[in-house]
């Protein structure tokens, strides 16, 4: 993060790496796409045999990629069929959702701020958006719905009449086509309400757990790690158990106090993010709206999901805070760069 923060320090280098934002979020995407698309060609099982041989050692490595393999998630019950969700090269649907959800806000953030690269942001946009949906996360639905309208809330004022018109064209538009077309994705998206469904049922019953283990380690926590030793002290350390809800994993093997430099950590991520989308600068506004964007879907998403036990995810969330204070020229290495005349 503080090296996002030292060396985007001026409007080239933001737009050069806004670009690699953008590039490298459409070819996953795309990625993702013949992934999914690929099941209705080779069928379900020669396509998760490609997946197990050929992606999951190359990209999660041999040892990771055998725990994946053994303990996959890459599959979802629509509408009474299996089919493969789209995973790309991630080692599960909810993490690749987090990383399109990334990249998806940020180049609706573009298509907002800076209309000199409105057409390939929205296309970018529009291919993230709809590989996230085809992930079948419902976390991820809940977290990209939330991260859309948190952006276009702080966007507003900013927008121009003739953009907040074509918002609420588009929207209309995104709405009939779910309708129409979204059978599948919007059935998915309604279970997440049910509470007897069998994965919120089991979400809610690991919860519970956590919350009544994390009685006894209320302060200090069990130890970076140790929730699935909470559970089997005999468990081997590649354990795949998670308590499917990052601030209840950070309470019982953190304790409060970690829990709480977590929250000031997004506090201070949000207002950074803020304070950028206030400023004169266009980029530096894309970047502002952005980063809040995905810190809303991070926030929203990470109830259901660890992510940041994943580098690749914990990778881009310290970008993205980095980049919500890169361009603030009130933050202490902006004003230590322009002493040292940098």
């Amino acid at each position: 993060m503080p090296l996002v923060v030292w060396f985007i320090n001026d409007a080239k280098k933001a737009k050069k790496f806004l670009d690699i934002i953008l590039f490298s979020s459409l070819a996953c995407a795309v990625l993702g796409l013949i992934q999914f698309i690929s099941q209705f060609f080779m069928g379900i099982e020669k396509a998760s045999r490609f997946l197990s041989l050929y992606i999951a050692p190359v990209f999660y490595g041999h040892s990771f990629g055998r725990l994946v393999v053994e303990n996959p998630s890459w599959y979802a019950e629509v509408r009474g069929e299996t089919i493969m969700r789209a995973v790309g090269v991630f080692p599960d649907p909810h993490m690749f959702s987090f990383f399109l959800g990334f990249g998806a806000l940020f180049a609706l953030s573009v298509v907002i701020f800076y209309p000199k690269r409105k057409i390939f942001s929205f296309f970018v946009f529009i291919v993230c958006s709809l590989t996230l949906f085809l992930t079948f996360s419902r976390g991820g639905y809940l977290g990209f719905l939330a991260g859309v309208c948190a952006l276009i809330v702080v966007s507003w004022p900013k927008l121009s009449v003739k953009a907040k018109k074509l918002f609420r064209v588009s929207l209309l538009a995104a709405t009939v086509c779910v309708f129409i077309w979204g059978g599948p994705v919007a059935s998915r998206f309604i279970s997440s309400f049910d509470s007897n469904e069998g994965s919120n049922a089991g979400r809610l019953e690991i919860w519970r757990e956590v919350v009544y283990l994390s009685r006894d380690s209320f302060w200090t926590g069990a130890g970076l790690g140790n929730y699935p030793l909470l559970l089997n002290p005999y468990e081997n350390y590649r354990s795949a158990v998670t308590s499917h809800n990052l601030y209840l994993d950070i309470l019982v093997e953190t304790g409060v106090f970690g829990l709480i430099a977590w929250i000031v950590f997004l506090f201070y991520c949000f207002k950074n993010s803020l304070r950028q989308i206030r400023s004169e600068e266009a980029i530096a506004r894309v970047f502002g709206a952005g980063c809040f964007g995905f810190f809303v879907y991070f926030s929203v998403h990470s109830f259901f999901e660890t992510a940041i036990f994943n580098p690749t995810i914990l990778a881009f969330l310290m970008i993205a805070a980095g980049l919500s204070a890169s361009l603030n020229h009130n933050s202490p290495l902006s004003s230590l760069r322009r002493g040292l005349g940098l």
